[in-house]
């Protein structure tokens, strides 16, 4: 199943992360996806889900640098193929690193 497609298509509230969080995890057992949550992928970084090798990260908020920064970290690991990033605003964060790409949710497209 297509995680991304999936997400793209689902009304995931905006509120506080919590809330974002928790309509993901909905959506993944709804249609029978095995994920981790909270996965850590060393001492320093813990992503917010994991299923199989692809990482979701959820973001209402933050510097975008600063969150591009982490999406780039995270994609160093070896565990990740790529990470999707669902979040409230514009983060401007597009693209690849390290081969992996990083794509997007932008959730209040969802709810038009």
């Amino acid at each position: 199943m297509d995680v991304f497609a999936l997400l793209s298509k689902a009304r995931i509230p905006c509120s506080t992360e919590k809330e974002m969080q928790s309509a993901i995890e909905s959506v993944l057992k709804a249609n029978g996806i095995a994920y981790v949550r909270e996965s850590r992928l060393s001492a320093k970084d813990v992503i917010d889900f994991l299923v199989g090798t692809i990482g979701i990260e959820c973001k209402i908020d933050g510097q975008a640098l600063k969150n591009h920064r982490q999406l780039e970290r995270y994609l160093a690991h070896p565990a990740l193929s790529e990470v999707i990033l669902v979040t409230a605003k514009h983060q401007g964060t597009t693209g690849s690193h390290n081969g992996k790409p990083i794509r997007i949710i932008k959730t209040g497209t969802s709810w038009l």
